[in-house]
């Protein structure tokens, strides 16, 4: 039964991912290869084919849900996106703070343009620009301003985090922005829920009170913890609770649940027995969904909660309770309501941690107790802690490229602390109200207990080799296919009847087939522009696995880490753990400073300067750059005009500019580069503006791709340059709404009068030429697919 259901729900997931997101017109396209594979157990064993026909059923059905959940909730905004409206929605909960802005959830009432008014009933998200001190509409107030709908923001690269996903998992397929100026109240929605209002306004008042006694990390943590606020969690911190494995701690769930429960449960024994059951089966059940309130339903939350009432209804009920079938039921509840919870990562760790307990707990128990350990204390919590890592391992591998190694010890030493922790702030809390003396000194106990926490986090993180990195997707790819292989043999050799020879045989051909072709089946050439905003970074790859990185983007403001959010995330999703090549073509910030933060956080065999002393403000620079190559051990090179390297067979990477004090600015002095497969040309430009492009004229400059100069500035891309140039494809690195208005007019339009096939950053995000042969035909595609114009 627990193979069923597991197989069941695991498919139902399966087909939302695969197929959810595909157009509905085409989906029984995709759905013939599960089919296929029912069929072939229907002909070959019959009396077997109970659970593939339930896989086949379940992908469809998570299929075709999914497709059509998404189709309902994008099609009422055609023909509404990016256009001038009216929105008039319900605020539909508390703002989070952003970086000079407040995000909020809101419910679409009606849409208004000057032609007609249309009512919808769908969720939004509103970024709102708001001074300081300012008042943000409450829950359950009516609002009205003008906007424009706009599509959420998808990956602008391979690894990125993708921010669609993330408000499709949440039910919302739409964002606007409103300065609070502008927005009209119109005062208390008549469809509110008045409890969910109490619950929000008492929310608010305690994370007040929370601001009041604390500061810094202390009280971000005590916010997410306690009460599911997340958005004061800084990004060191965050990444620290990844490091240590303790990340969970911020995510209300099952933990928290048990710690209230067992509270109550000693308050509940001091009740007659004869009282006590009905006790609990109305005290419970208000305690779960008011915690899932206050914490606004995270996803963790809601997992936890369901289980908490199905325990609660099975005591009620005399049933035993089944925590692999409740979990089970949780998941699929969740997934009816929203099939794209399954992006949601509180989700997939929560889930997946507590499968983990639910099917290997035990097991591992039984073990630890015959090896001789004798606290019962320990060896259960050695067991649940590694029977969650199991299964939490691969989410955390697939999202962050890596995982905590020793968060079985972190654990042990922080989820002690936690019952501490909510039982003090649930004293503080009330005093805080009551008596300010007495709650100074339950504050002062909530914050030792906090520091201790913390002081864990930051310890355990700074262990050497207490995180390990790698390619996750690479890593999972080859560990499912040899999984799937092993699988099949334990099925050939275990259970030697006939039926499933046939079947088992073909799969297994089937898959060994497949292992091998990914296994070493020669990547294409390919040459990739990252969208990393305001800035310039080219990747090329080659057939022979060489990885060269052109400049890395990054402008000197603060958490602008171009590396650690763009270029090493990409890096890890194509299963690349080391850079042949770096090359900075000037030392300006926007080229440079990714370099910097790569070669401090990954490996890079070879670095490649300029060979000519920077302008005055960039000379520190690099000598930045220096110092984190030999920190790093990276080879430094020096090229000049003339220069050449072979990166790879029928693979060139050519300098021919600058020439020797040609130039008289850094932007001008800017390495150029010409690459070569076979008879494809791509001509890389950095910076340069017309003086060095009237320079260059002289050379053979004809290629199949053109890295547009200088961002798109109207000072570069002169039309002598183009002509000689005579690309077919162009890319723009440049950042969305910048500040310098590039690309400029004048070079959008000199493109298309020639009609060159241009490709935008901050339009089309990624953008990635390959070539799948030598002097084959080149094949442009851009993650956010625009149309090049």
């Amino acid at each position: 039964m627990r193979a069923t259901t597991f197989c069941a729900i695991l498919s139902y997931i399966t087909g939302v991912i695969l197929f959810g997101n595909a157009d509905i017109t085409y989906l029984n396209l995709l759905l013939i290869i599960p089919a296929i594979l029912a069929i072939i157990f229907l002909i070959f064993c019959r009396r077997f084919a109970g659970i593939p026909l339930i896989i086949a059923f379940f992908l469809a059905l998570g299929g075709y849900y999914g497709a059509w959940y998404q189709d309902a909730h994008t099609r009422p905004f055609q023909g509404l996106w990016d256009k001038p409206v009216t929105l008039t929605c319900r605020i539909d909960g508390l703002p989070n703070r952003g970086d000079g802005y407040l995000l909020c959830n809101a419910r679409i009432i009606s849409v208004s343009t000057p032609e007609a008014v249309y009512p919808l009933q769908e969720n939004i998200q509103i970024r709102c620009f708001t001074e300081i001190g300012s008042e943000f509409p409450e829950y359950g107030e009516t609002v009205s301003f003008k906007t424009k709908l706009t599509r959420p923001q998808k990956a602008g690269n391979d690894g990125a985090f993708d921010y669609a996903r993330h408000l499709q998992s949440k039910g919302i397929y739409a964002c606007c922005d409103a300065y609070d100026y502008a927005i009209f109240r119109h005062g208390m929605s008549t469809n509110r829920n008045p409890l969910m209002q109490s619950i929000l306004r008492l929310k608010s008042s305690l994370l007040q009170q929370i601001e009041r006694y604390f500061t810094g990390d202390d009280r971000a943590f005590i916010k997410a913890a306690f009460l599911g606020a997340t958005d004061e969690i800084s990004e060191p911190f965050e990444t620290g609770l990844q490091r240590s494995g303790l990340s969970h701690l911020v995510s209300i769930s099952g933990l928290h649940f048990g710690i209230l429960m067992f509270l109550f449960g000693g308050v509940f024994g001091l009740v007659p027995f004869h009282r006590r059951r009905l006790l609990k089966l109305v005290c419970y059940p208000v305690m779960i969904v008011f915690l899932m309130a206050i914490t606004g339903f995270q996803p963790s939350v809601v997992r936890a909660g369901i289980m908490a009432l199905f325990a609660v209804a099975a005591e009620g009920l005399f049933r035993e309770y089944d925590t692999f079938h409740s979990l089970m039921l949780a998941a699929l509840l969740m997934l009816l309501h929203n099939p794209f919870a399954i992006y949601d990562l509180s989700f997939l760790l929560s889930f997946t941690a507590v499968l983990g307990i639910a099917l290997f707990s035990n097991p591992i128990e039984q073990i630890l107790t015959r090896i001789g350990l004798r606290s019962s204390w320990l060896v259960q919590s050695l067991s649940m802690s590694l029977a969650s890592q199991v299964f939490a391992t691969p989410v955390l591998l697939w999202q962050f490229n890596g995982v905590a190694t020793i968060s079985v010890l972190s654990n042990l030493i922080a989820i002690p602390l936690m019952p501490f922790f909510i039982y003090g702030c649930m004293v503080f809390l009330p005093l805080s109200y009551l008596w300010q003396p007495l709650a100074k000194l339950a504050a002062g106990f909530v914050f030792m207990v906090t520091r201790a926490i913390l002081l864990a986090i930051r310890a355990i993180s700074a262990i050497p080799f207490s995180y390990l990195q790698l390619s996750g997707r690479t890593f999972l790819l080859h560990f499912c296919f040899l999984a799937l292989i092993l699988s099949a043999l334990y099925i050939l050799v275990v259970y030697r009847k006939k039926q499933f020879r046939a079947p088992v045989c073909l799969s297994l051909v089937i898959i060994f087939s497949l292992y091998l072709f990914v296994s070493n089946h020669a990547t294409p050439f390919a040459v990739t522009c990252l969208d990393v905003g305001q800035g310039d970074c080219q990747i090329i790859h080659t057939p022979g696995r060489q990885t060269i990185v052109i400049d890395g983007g990054g402008l000197a403001l603060p958490n602008s880490d171009t590396a650690k959010k763009h270029i090493i995330p990409y890096l890890y999703y194509h299963g690349i753990s080391r850079v042949d090549c770096a090359i900075v073509t000037h030392y300006h910030t926007d080229h440079a400073n990714g370099i910097i933060s790569l070669l401090s956080s990954f490996p890079v065999k070879r670095l490649i300067l300029p060979d000519r002393q920077p302008e005055e403000d960039s000379k520190d620079l690099k000598r930045q750059l220096l110092h984190a190559a030999s920190l790093n051990g990276t080879q430094v090179l020096y090229a000049e005009s003339g220069d050449s390297l072979l990166l790879d067979h029928n693979v060139m990477l050519d300098v021919i500019s600058p020439q020797i004090n040609a130039a008289s600015d850094e932007n001008n002095d800017s390495m150029v580069l010409r690459l070569s497969y076979g008879k494809r040309r791509f001509l890389f430009t950095s910076d340069i503006e017309e003086h060095t492009e009237k320079q260059l004229l002289s050379q053979d400059l004809a290629c199949d791709v053109l890295k547009i100069a200088h961002h798109g500035s109207g000072t570069s891309s002169s039309e002598e340059f183009l002509d000689a140039v005579s690309p077919k494809y162009a890319m723009i690195g440049v950042g969305e709404n910048n500040n310098h208005g590039h690309p400029s007019y004048s070079t959008i339009y000199r493109l298309q009068n020639r009609n060159i096939a241009c490709y935008r950053t901050d339009r089309d995000g990624q953008i990635t030429f390959r070539i799948y042969h030598k002097d084959g035909e080149i094949i442009p595609t851009a993650n956010k697919e625009v149309s090049a114009k």
